[in-house]
């Protein structure tokens, strides 16, 4: 469970590391994002969220709040998406991600990527970023499965297995040391 954790984790500081190449700490304000996942909250998650939350704010001046729901997060979350409110960050659980773009669980990051990341948008085609879109381009979850080898693909080239070796080995050096 904890490996899955800083999975997600991770991939969301991959996100948002490529922020701070375009944009100077300096020229954002402290933004506060709410994370909901469907997993359980463990004794070290407020750990892991204030580490997230340590690097964020030194790199793009954000910080993260994770609500754990368990198994309630597919009825919670799909609650919040029918009645318009702000999901934040979110994971997909049992969602189908095609059919919550559809109902506009997202906000259209377009303008943002082209304005303060047009490197991390430069790293995949048009084909994966239109299946980001619930108007996009892939009608179905085959196709979205098809460029999602291409985003694993660009991840790997850009190192993120060095990355995920990293953060598990000082996990293990942490978990020794207690």
């Amino acid at each position: 469970m904890t490996r899955k954790l800083f999975t997600v984790a991770l991939a969301l500081l991959l996100a948002l590391t490529a922020l701070p190449v375009c944009v100077a700490e300096s020229d954002l304000p402290l933004v506060t994002l709410d994370w909901y996942t469907d997993q359980l909250e463990m004794d070290d998650c407020q750990m892991v969220n204030d580490a997230i939350n340590g690097y964020l704010r030194d790199t793009i001046n954000a910080s993260v709040t994770i609500h754990y729901w368990g198994s309630s997060y597919a009825d919670k979350i799909s609650t919040m998406i029918s009645s318009g409110m702000d999901t934040g960050i979110m994971n997909f659980g049992g969602l189908n991600y095609l059919i919550q773009a559809q109902r506009g669980a997202f906000y259209p990051l377009d303008d943002m990527l082209d304005a303060l990341a047009p490197d991390v948008k430069a790293l995949f085609s048009d084909s994966v970023w239109d299946c980001m879109r619930g108007n996009g381009h892939c009608a179905s979850q085959d196709e979205v499965r098809e460029v999602l080898d291409e985003f694993v693909e660009k991840l790997k080239a850009n190192g993120v297995e060095t990355i995920v070796a990293e953060v598990q080995r000082q996990l293990d050096a942490w978990k020794a040391a207690r």
